[in-house]
């Protein structure tokens, strides 16, 4: 039964798609449009049939909406409507955001919001409030847009409108979503679920459940993102929304992969991605062919996942998308190893790298982490002032009747309590303030502190041995003595060794924190020198990241020594002809390394010689961790390391 319902519903979203194709409209954009052509509209009632037209715009492609736009901003001049200019240039604002002109789009929000005369307009005003948050998001502006939703959020619960804190909570959720982090995202989807459920005035958005299952589509939650994607589709079949359509449409070809029914993910991706281009929005076009690629990729098909992955990279590369290119290069890397193309596999990596590293400047988890504390600050105020508003409606009441000489005494004692607990309050404000104040000091010192010793070590060190490696090449060319140009080579090999624990060890310290991916990459590019050197052994990663767990500097440096350890023992001393690393994180993370060559006999800790194997025991006590070597029934070595419960 249940198969049943799913398929007609497929068969239903490919009816009314096939039935787009030709005019990429709706029935309630035809409705309007037929009123407009009908004529004997006056002036008033034509800008607002515009305006009307003018809201379908998530239906309608850029250069449709675009004309609708310039009549109604003529007749608004005309007619010398301030209130009409303005909305016209919000829904400027939408357009040059489907065209990919976010830049040009931010400039008309704060040319607007600057304005009093706008400000005096509340509705309007706050239409380009929330287009300015989504206009940052695109430009991966994350803090910036985080800040924005949560201080319209603040506006909002103060003055009680239901409908504004249901799209401020959906960018919110859309903010962490975009960061990928899934649990913070659906919290603020889910508190809009809950306020739409109060609010009996305020629909259901479609975007609502779709962005839910979506997040849980990601976790690999199928049941729970089919139940939601069902909801959005029905949504959106009513609202005739197109682009929110096309993304429940694309959430939906997912779980139909996961069911197996390839053939009908593939035509449903395909379909929506035809209907997206013909809306023309840049930003989720990119999305679609993302999901095309990532399609492609896990039925095999990477040369077609490589093309719509490259069209993708494209789009995004233009419009400056970078969360989105964290979406897409990935997936290219994997496409590049599955069909062995090694030159651009290492390419594609260093490019991730340099990516994650441009992102995180731009959205330290510190800034994000202070504006939640903040907006939660101003719930708690928005609370006692809430609070405060109640108890004086309800001591009004006592107040009528009471005796006159009580009123004064009454009013009196109130006064004095409600000074005293502001009192309390402002002192405890303060001292949560120097609290803040005095730990973000610490924090700064240590930074510049580490960034100190790391550039200490790039200037001299690292000058230093560049310097013993030039000199070296100078003594090789110039002797003729075999055995000095042997000994020659082994200091050459020294000093580039020098050079490369060098720049490991900077990188580390130039980062406040560094997640487990970002020392999965470096131990991908790591391996990657080591190819040459040993031809005949094979070396692959396996990641199972579920939580991208952060360390601080020192943690990351020990963790990725040992790895190098690990990595380097097997090679050299094992004699084995493959190397396995697996990388599994969830509430805990674990990383072993394993090889088939000839193991040992001994416990690492009995064997002589082992300072290599002490080293890695001493930086993972240092660290906290677990660290086990054991030895397979078949042979080889395994290396463990774990990390320990808090």
């Amino acid at each position: 039964m249940h198969n049943k319902i799913v398929m007609r519903k497929a068969i239903t979203l490919l009816l009314l798609l096939a039935g787009l194709n030709g005019f990429c409209q709706t029935a309630r954009i035809d409705s309007i449009k037929n009123i407009l052509n009908a004529g004997r509209l006056s002036n008033r009632e034509r800008i607002a049939t515009l305006f009307a037209l003018c809201g379908q715009y998530n239906s309608l492609h850029p250069d449709t909406l675009w004309r609708y736009i310039q009549e109604a901003k003529q007749l608004a001049t005309e007619n010398n409507s301030f209130a009409d200019v303005s909305n016209a240039a919000h829904y400027e604002t939408i357009y040059c955001s489907k065209k990919g002109k976010t830049d040009s789009a931010l400039q008309i929000v704060e040319k607007n919001l600057a304005d009093k005369k706008v400000l005096d307009l509340p509705v309007i005003a706050n239409k380009f409030r929330l287009s300015k948050t989504g206009l940052l998001i695109r430009q991966n502006k994350m803090k910036e847009a985080l800040e924005n939703a949560l201080a319209f959020l603040h506006d909002a619960e103060k003055n009680n409108i239901a409908e504004d804190q249901l799209k401020a909570q959906i960018q919110i959720g859309w903010v962490y979503m975009e960061l990928n982090q899934n649990n913070d995202a659906l919290k603020w989807f889910f508190e809009g679920l809950e306020l739409n459920k109060r609010e009996r005035k305020v629909p259901e958005p479609s975007v609502l459940n779709s962005n839910i299952a979506a997040v849980y589509n990601s976790m690999g939650k199928n049941d729970s993102a089919t139940f939601f994607i069902r909801r959005s589709i029905e949504q959106a079949e009513s609202e005739q929304d197109l682009s929110f359509l096309c993304n429940a449409y694309y959430i939906y070809s997912g779980i139909c992969v996961e069911s197996g029914r390839t053939a009908q993910a593939e035509q449903l991706l395909k379909k929506g991605l035809e209907i997206r281009k013909k809306t023309g929005d840049q930003f989720y076009i990119v999305a679609d062919l993302a999901e095309l690629g990532r399609f492609y990729i896990n039925t095999n098909q990477h040369q077609k996942g490589i093309e719509a992955i490259k069209e993708g990279i494209t789009i995004a590369t233009a419009n400056n998308f970078n969360t989105k290119l964290l979406f897409l290069y990935p997936m290219l890397a994997e496409s590049y190893k599955a069909t062995n193309d090694l030159a651009n596999y290492s390419s594609t990596l260093n490019t991730i790298i340099g990516l994650k590293d441009t992102l995180y400047s731009q959205n330290s988890a510190q800034a994000v982490s202070e504006l939640q504390t903040k907006y939660e600050l101003q719930k708690k105020e928005n609370t006692i002032i809430q609070q405060r508003f109640d108890l004086v409606q309800k001591t009004y009441w006592m107040y009528a009747i009471a005796a006159l000489l009580l009123f004064g005494a009454i009013l009196w004692y109130i006064n004095h309590k409600n000074n005293k607990r502001k009192q309390e309050q402002k002192m405890t404000l303060v001292l949560l303030e120097e609290k803040r104040i005095s730990e973000k000091a610490i924090l700064v010192a240590q930074e510049l502190e580490r960034k100190r010793i790391a550039a200490d070590l790039h200037d001299n060190l690292g000058a230093y041995a560049a310097a013993i490696s030039s000199n070296i090449d100078y003594l090789t060319a110039a002797n003729k003595n075999d055995a000095d140009k042997k000994m020659y080579e082994e200091l050459k090999s020294n000093s580039q060794a020098i050079v490369s624990q060098l720049n490991d060890t900077i990188w580390v310290l130039t980062k406040e924190v560094l997640a487990l991916t970002a020392i999965s990459d470096r131990l991908k590019v790591f391996i990657q020198r080591l190819y040459n050197s040993y031809p005949n052994v094979q070396i692959d990663v396996a990641e199972s990241i579920e939580t991208d767990h952060l360390l601080a500097p020192m943690q990351a440096l020990h963790l990725f020594k040992i790895l190098q350890e690990a990595i380097i023992n097997a090679l050299r001393h094992s004699g084995c002809s493959r190397v396995m690393i697996a990388i599994e994180s969830d509430l805990h993370w674990k990383i072993s390394i394993s090889d088939n060559g000839q193991g040992f006999a001994a416990k690492p800790a009995e064997t002589s010689g082992g300072n290599g194997l002490h080293n890695m025991k001493n930086r993972s006590r240092d660290a906290g961790w677990n660290i086990h070597w054991s030895t397979g029934e078949d042979g080889g070595t395994t290396v463990e390391i774990t990390s320990t419960t808090n």
